[in-house]
């Protein structure tokens, strides 16, 4: 498949930054990369101008590299090998499209501007706002406005995208464009840029995927309206972490981007972390926030590196003006635990990753890895590695593997290594005990791996978890070890993390997320769904703190808990052996 990529990046990890090789997931679902496109939800005031593509005419049609990679306005939707699906538009009918994939010239710099000026006489302060569909590859997407043809401002479209990176369909966008229709409001022109020429990307350019674009307006801004664009959790400047051991628990950072959408400066803009299971109230906050303006807001949460603790932040931004659009001030929710020994990226398995994952770009062989790393403060020791294996077919093995990163080389060296093991060919959450543990000498920087050993010709394959929405920077996070060309080596994964941690050997008593029964109950906190991950199906009573018993699930591994009230629960799990209760906490 074309669509694989492999390229240097820098990855800054702590305390020093070291480079490897980058490769993109097939798979992947939209990035979780902070995103500097400004989006809102408003429609409370006029609109001034709007354009839904009926008449193709009123657009003019061209690029900047001579060529014949336009756009065209119609109804038909992508048709490349690659083709995504068509705009979901409001108005259906005609959009406009840029299909990169199905032209792949290789030099794509294609435009597609308002043939006629719009007069914005006696408006200020004004949003341009418009539905779109876009997969990013190597390329780019710009607005463009001008007053006069000749002098464009130029704003970012989809900028925090990652490759291989899409929006929802459709995605409505809206740009605050005042400061550049200042000079002459009568005569604005509007352009839309697809922008991936010759020598952008080493020859992975201008043969990406599409954009389209419809229902264009311009409406007059909001005075009053702060959006919380994006929120993620970060532990050491080193992206998300699920599951944090005791003995590495410093400091978790609630990190929300907001944006000020209208046309007054915003003034105590304060981005709010709460958690009502934990007692936790925090806020973070910025004096103003200047119209069209975009500020990152840090809430730190002392972590507790006694007793673990498991954390559902809820996060909303206010400000001291009355906000018109409140119903984009909340943020999404941050999930994470601290845990007696379980060390874990992520525990959210909405993806997995095969032998094939990668396509002809990296073919199947036996030896290759995937995994994560992780970071450590203070001094430890890992006992073994943990790996969600998803299922596999055939007879192939995995085997744990630990790497010491060089912090001033990036070099990897093996420091321990598990047994292999041949995985039951169901999901299961499987612990590998090093053959011999591994004294951390801190600071440091682990990359925890499960290498797969598997026959080609016996169409082997092995499914490890993975997050395909990961809650941070995948390509610092992830990392697989690949065969490329003929050459092995070190790739970061970007748009995915594998779930493959490491247990620690501070083990004081009875764990709620990791059982040494390989029992294990995932996500806690959970909203929806629950798994009881273990070798086979399981009866599972669920209890309120008042010893009811609120639900029963007979021979089943994936427990739906939506329609219980949020709060503290405990979960009985019987197996055929054993019995285990452990507690959850539910939020919605």
């Amino acid at each position: 498949m074309k669509k694989f990529t492999f390229s240097i990046v820098f990855i800054a990890i702590a305390f020093a930054t070291f480079s490897q090789n980058a490769i993109s997931y097939k798979n992947v679902l939209k990035s979780k990369a902070i995103s500097k496109e400004i989006t809102n939800s408003n429609g409370t005031k006029a609109v001034i101008w709007s354009d839904d593509f009926t008449t193709p005419a009123n657009w003019v049609i061209s690029n900047e590299v001579g060529n014949s990679d336009n756009w065209v306005i119609g109804t038909s939707g992508p048709s490349g090998t690659y083709a995504i699906n068509p705009i979901a538009s409001t108005s259906g009918g005609n959009f406009a499209l840029f299909d990169s994939d199905v032209l792949c010239s290789g030099n794509q710099v294609a435009d597609l501007t308002t043939a006629n000026a719009i007069n914005l006489t006696g408006h200020s302060t004004v949003m341009l706002q418009f539905e779109q569909y876009y997969r990013r590859y190597y390329d780019s997407t710009f607005v463009f406005v001008s007053t006069n043809g000749t002098d464009w401002t130029k704003f970012s479209v989809n900028a925090g995208l990652a490759v291989n990176g899409s929006t929802a369909n459709p995605n409505v966008t809206s740009i605050n464009i005042s400061a550049a229709i200042a000079a002459n409001p009568s005569n604005v022109k509007i352009r839309f840029q697809f922008y991936s020429p010759s020598g952008m990307a080493g020859g992975y350019e201008g043969c990406g995927y599409a954009w389209m674009v419809d229902d264009v307006k311009i409406i007059d801004a909001l005075t009053n309206d702060v959006e919380l664009t994006s929120v993620y959790g970060d532990i050491l400047g080193t992206s998300s972490y699920a599951v944090i051991p005791l003995s590495q628990a410093v400091n978790y950072d609630i990190v929300g981007i907001a944006v000020n959408n209208g046309s007054a400066a915003q003034t105590n803009v304060t981005l709010h972390a709460d958690d009502a299971t934990n007692s936790l109230t925090g806020t973070a906050s910025m004096a103003s926030l200047a119209s069209a303006a975009q500020d990152t807001l840090t809430y730190t949460v002392t972590l507790d590196n006694n007793t673990p603790a498991s954390f559902g932040v809820k996060t909303y931004v206010t400000q001291n003006e009355t906000d018109e659009v409140p119903s984009n001030n909340a943020g999404d929710s941050i999930y994470f635990s601290t845990d007696y020994s379980l060390y874990l990226r992520t525990l959210d398995l909405n993806s997995i990753l095969s032998p094939y994952s990668f396509g002809a770009s990296a073919p199947a062989t036996t030896g290759m890895e995937y995994g994560a790393n992780y970071v450590f403060l203070n001094n430890d020791q890992v006992d073994s590695i943990a790996v969600f294996i998803y299922g596999s077919h055939g007879t192939g093995t995995v085997t744990g593997k630990l790497y010491n990163i060089d912090l001033t080389t990036g070099a990897r060296t093996v420091v321990a290594q598990t047994s292999a093991y041949t995985p039951s060919g169901s999901l299961e959450f499987k612990t590998l005990a090093l053959i011999s543990p591994y004294q951390v000498t801190a600071p440091a920087i682990l990359t925890s791996t499960v290498q797969m050993t598997f026959s080609t010709a016996a169409h082997d394959t092995i499914y490890v978890g993975a997050d395909g929405n990961f809650h941070g920077d995948a390509a610092v996070a992830g990392a697989a070890y690949l065969k490329v060309g003929g050459t092995w080596d070190w790739y970061s994964i970007t748009g995915t993390c594998p779930i493959v941690g490491v247990i620690t050997h501070l083990q004081t008593s009875v764990n709620s997320l990791f059982s040494s029964k390989n029992v294990v109950l995932y996500p806690n906190p959970v909203s929806e769904t629950l798994y009881v991950v273990n070798e086979k199906a399981v009866h599972v009573e669920i209890y309120n703190l008042q010893g009811q018993c609120v639900a029963k699930y007979f021979n089943e591994n994936v427990i739906n808990v939506a329609d219980l009230a949020q709060g503290t629960y405990l979960v009985k799990v019987v197996t055929d052996n054993k019995v285990i209760t452990q507690k959850i906490n539910i939020i919605h």
